[in-house]
């Protein structure tokens, strides 16, 4: 019997991995889930998770099962990771040999006072004491981090982002100046953390790093995703300035972006199901869980201002003499998305993923994007809940 504990499963990542953790139990595979979920005032942590097994676009592969059954395997433990929980410990301790897939993160990308307290409290704090906390009962750490958390990305992308000595020792995290936001910085240093304390402490450690997280392309129904972030933000900010302002006539966007760099999206479904299989693949320590292949950014930006009847320019600064389309655009995401969008040409190595994962089909996220895309724009991006 194998016992996962699986962080965040009601995410738009976490939920995936749920999905294809319970394609494998309902296979056959003996296995015990032990899932973290919060209470809200309105709803109870399994009421939460009742929403994600009878959620009406979870895969196809899952809809032959009743959520009864699903809930046989799983173990629901009503805890906010944020805080310290000594009864919700003391529930997962029960457990010897946890494979532990941390994935709960608050993907805050701004930069101000109050992204620190969250990404530190949230991210970093919540990680390293969970982590302390079942020592002695963790077989193997899996920590879900982030393709951009060294910050200058340039060239070709290795998989192994720390350095170690001749005898395997973790050298120490150099001073870094490159990170976008707090969200990056501690990211790496959380990464940094795990290294060492695991290797102190003769656990198993493995971090995968996703790209930009997008819908479905391989496991119907296609293009879903439960909740639309990042670059799907672009998208929200020009609908609801286009809603705001209708008689607005031949509007233009200059984007701040390097023209020559790619999109790295990577299929959420793609992705989980990568995750899942590299949890018992013990000589994977670090690795790019991206796609293969970037959009080229032209292409993609006109994939996602074409809704909107805005044409657009790729400049080198942002405007200083901004119309009314910029001044909206650049006071809701702009600024940091052009963060991103100004990176320098690289692409990720991915020939260990492909190696490891070759029984999954990788999809072509260049020839699917329009799709992707208009799926999300006629569904109003889930009625547009996301704030920009």
């Amino acid at each position: 019997m194998e016992t996962i504990l699986l962080t965040g499963s009601t995410g738009i990542l976490g939920r995936e991995i749920l999905y294809q953790l319970l394609k494998e139990m309902m296979s056959g595979k003996a296995m015990h889930l032990l899932l973290p979920v919060r209470s809200l005032p309105d709803k109870s942590a399994l009421d939460r998770l009742l929403e994600v097994l009878n959620a009406p676009d979870k895969p196809h592969y899952l809809s032959a099962y009743p959520s009864e059954q699903f809930l046989t395997g799983i173990e629901v433990i009503d805890t906010d990771l944020a805080v310290h929980d000594p009864h919700a410990i003391s529930q997962i301790k029960k457990y010897k040999n946890i494979y532990l897939i941390h994935n709960a993160s608050n993907t805050n990308l701004y930069y101000d006072n109050k992204a620190l307290l969250e990404v530190y409290e949230n991210n970093y704090l919540a990680t390293l004491r969970l982590l302390e906390q079942l020592t002695g009962h963790i077989r193997k750490f899996i920590f879900i981090s982030t393709a951009y958390c060294t910050g200058l990305l340039k060239g070709l992308v290795k998989n192994e982002y720390h350095d170690f000595d001749e005898a395997g020792r973790l050298y120490p995290m150099g001073l870094h100046k490159q990170q976008r936001n707090h969200y990056e910085y501690y990211k790496l240093l959380t990464e940094h953390e795990i290294i060492h304390y695991c290797n102190k402490k003769g656990i198993s450690w493995q971090i995968l790093r996703p790209s930009m997280i997008g819908g479905r392309l391989l496991d119907a129904p296609l293009y879903r995703i439960a909740r639309y972030n990042v670059f799907y933000l672009m998208g929200i900010c020009l609908y609801k300035w286009r809603m705001e302002s209708p008689d607005q006539t031949s509007p233009h966007i200059r984007i701040f972006a390097n023209p020559d760099m790619p999109l790295n999206i990577v299929p959420v479904d793609y992705l989980a199901a990568a995750i899942v299989h590299l949890r018992t693949d013990d000589d994977v320590t670090e690795a790019n869980t991206v796609s293969s292949k970037g959009i080229p950014l032209h292409y993609g930006l006109s994939v996602l201002i074409h809704p909107w009847d805005i044409s657009f320019d790729i400049t080198r600064e942002i405007p200083t003499d901004p119309n009314h389309l910029e001044t909206f655009f650049y006071s809701k995401i702009g600024a940091w998305m052009a963060e991103y969008l100004q990176l320098p040409v690289h692409e990720f190595d991915t020939s260990l993923l492909r190696q490891k994962i070759a029984h999954i089909p990788e999809p072509d996220m260049i020839a699917s994007f329009a799709a992707l895309y208009d799926y999300a724009v006629k569904s109003e991006f889930g009625r547009v809940k996301n704030p920009v």
